[in-house]
């Protein structure tokens, strides 16, 4: 039952692409939208539009999370390792 999780879970983070190409600051983490104007681009301290074309410091909005939801899985994954060869 337990490696039926841990594997369903490892499957998740591997159909997730962490690196997808964003196309537009609207789709950037950095990106924070004010009103009618635009937005303000949070990295570089700028006003931007959204569907401006995203630069080379584009990130993910939720990268950090998949980060972080990646290393507990192999946490997950090496006590369960470690549990099952002790039995």
């Amino acid at each position: 039952m337990e490696m039926q999780i841990l594997h369903g879970l490892l499957n998740s983070i591997a159909m997730q692409d962490i690196s997808t190409s964003i196309s537009s600051c609207r789709h950037c983490r950095f990106y924070r939208p004010e009103g009618r104007r635009g937005g303000q681009c949070e990295k570089l301290s700028v006003n931007v539009q959204g569907a401006w074309q995203a630069c080379a410091l584009v990130e993910p909005p939720f990268e950090i999370v998949a980060r972080e939801q990646e290393e507990l899985v192999l946490e997950v994954a090496a006590e369960t390792a470690s549990v099952l060869v002790k039995v």
